[in-house]
């Protein structure tokens, strides 16, 4: 009978086992290609070389965050909710990329304009260009609309293309220092031809048709978004700031020891996170169940723990498999970091799925500003006692963390939202 009963729940709940699957596919391929090249761009570019392009590639994560404007959580939301209206549908994927296009000619001449004001851009303007394919790729791939529908199939299939590609083109075309320019030109070429299929699939298969949208339905898409923006700026202030402050502050060099452990941790954190988090979104935001959201936080804790005992001990094995004895700094930064796999999966599906879900996106916002001042807080301390490294700036997400874990609890229970 237990059998029989478990059976029947996976059969009632098909589509979220489904979509869970193509999303651990989709997070294992991510996962996958960064370790097979890591070692070997490290080698083949150095690790002065290989801490620009990663520096680069920071940067332009903040123009990725201008050109999202809060769209992919809202588009999500608002596809969910809509599945079964076409007419909606065209509408709100027209509208989207319409601001998206804006957005990411608004970002290139953002970039043109930066080159001429900080010389380590300047220097470098042909690598941080070519590093702008991810913000391409967000305009031509809408990964917020196959979410929205709950069919994550052609996410794999786009990904899987595009990382196989860019797996051969690194082996085949990186092979002297000064080919670290190519990195983000290979990324590209392979993003941009998986889109390319994406876009096929929304417009041929799917039948969504787009239309140039009024200047009024514009207007309400940026307002209703404007508050996932916000949190989102927020979020990559102490979430990617990091890179770009160690970059700048204490070298390349620094950053690619920072880059590599964290990598690990990314993978170790960050996939499982995105797998279960984008699987039970949509699910929560239909049935307003925070029941989902306590026995996942429950599941994925222990689940941390398991890992950062792992990775504890194995710390010295990744570091010398992935960077060789040239990387022996990025082993105690790897086991401080590791902390954050569990203070990020406690708090993080009460934070997003949990106040998104339930239409508290204003509350959320003001989360993610208060984190980020107390982010800023944090690194003036560090910068007035003197006492910024690489091992200080990577116990910092550990506290914003933390105070994110408190602050959600007295959030929840001042608004009695578990009681909704």
């Amino acid at each position: 009978m237990k059998i029989n009963f478990f059976w029947d729940k996976i059969k009632s709940n098909k589509l979220f086992f489904k979509n869970f699957s193509y999303l651990t596919l989709v997070e294992v391929i991510n996962l996958v290609l960064p370790f097979i090249t890591l070692p070997y761009l490290l080698i083949t570019l150095n690790k002065e070389n290989y801490g620009l392009v990663i520096f680069s590639q920071s940067i332009v994560l903040y123009f990725l965050i201008i050109q999202n404007f809060g769209l992919n959580t809202y588009a999500v939301k608002e596809i969910s909710t809509y599945l079964n209206n076409k007419n909606k549908l065209n509408s709100i994927v027209s509208t989207v990329i319409i601001i998206k296009i804006g957005l990411f000619l608004f970002n290139f001449f953002l970039l043109y304009g930066l080159t001429f004001f900080i010389p380590v851009i300047g220097n470098n303007k042909i690598l941080f260009y070519l590093s702008m394919w991810v913000c391409l790729f967000d305009v031509i791939f809408p990964r917020w609309y196959f979410q929205g529908i709950e069919k994550m199939k052609w996410i794999t299939y786009v990904f899987f293309v595009s990382k196989t590609l860019s797996l051969i083109l690194i082996f085949a075309l990186i092979k002297i220092p000064s080919d670290s320019i190519k990195v983000p030109l290979i990324y590209g070429v392979g993003g941009l031809i998986s889109s390319i299929a994406g876009l096929y699939v929304v417009f041929k298969i799917d039948k969504i048709k787009f239309a140039f949208q009024s200047i009024n339905s514009i207007k309400q898409t940026i307002k209703s978004s404007i508050t996932f923006f916000i949190s989102d700026v927020s979020v990559a202030i102490f979430a990617n700031s990091n890179k770009v402050i160690i970059g700048a502050t204490l070298g390349m060099v620094d950053l690619s020891y920072y880059d590599i452990a964290e990598k690990v941790i990314s993978a170790s954190r960050n996939i499982p996170l995105n797998i279960v988090r984008d699987s039970i979104y949509p699910r929560v935001v239909k049935t307003k169940n925070l029941l989902i959201v306590k026995k996942t936080t429950i599941f994925m804790s222990f689940y941390a723990i398991f890992v950062i005992v792992i990775i504890f001990f194995a710390a010295p094995f990744i570091i010398n498999t992935l960077g060789g004895g040239a990387m022996q700094k990025s082993i105690t930064i790897l086991r401080i970091f590791s902390i954050t796999i569990f203070t990020t999966h406690f708090s993080n599906y009460y934070i997003t799925v949990g106040l998104w879900s339930m239409g508290y996106e204003k509350s959320f916002r003001n989360l993610m500003m208060y984190s980020a001042l107390f982010f800023f807080i944090l690194i003036s301390i560090l910068w007035i006692f003197q006492s910024m490294n690489v091992y200080t700036l990577t116990s910092l997400p550990i506290f914003v963390d933390l105070y994110l874990i408190v602050h959600t609890y007295l959030l929840y229970k001042q608004k009695k939202i578990l009681n909704e």
